[in-house]
């Protein structure tokens, strides 16, 4: 298991976690199915008009993702 630090920013893993590569693989699986997610609706809602700035949104959850993929891929 892992948690965000304060600045949630950075991630460790959390006491008591059994093994830091299988916890990072499953984080990391997550993060790729959110990002899959997060790409069928932005091309769902460019197909339809945004009338409340949804893709704003989305595209920073996209970003947070990418970022957490990143350090995570590169611990």
């Amino acid at each position: 298991m892992y948690h965000l630090d304060r600045d949630h920013h950075s991630i460790a893993p959390m006491s008591g976690a059994t093994s830091p590569a299988r916890g990072q693989g499953r984080l990391l699986d997550w993060i790729d199915s959110q990002a899959k997610v997060t790409r069928i609706w932005l091309d769902q809602l460019i197909a339809e008009g945004d009338p409340d700035d949804m893709i704003s949104l989305i595209h920073r959850q996209a970003a947070w993702l990418d970022m957490m993929r990143s350090r995570l891929a590169g611990s």
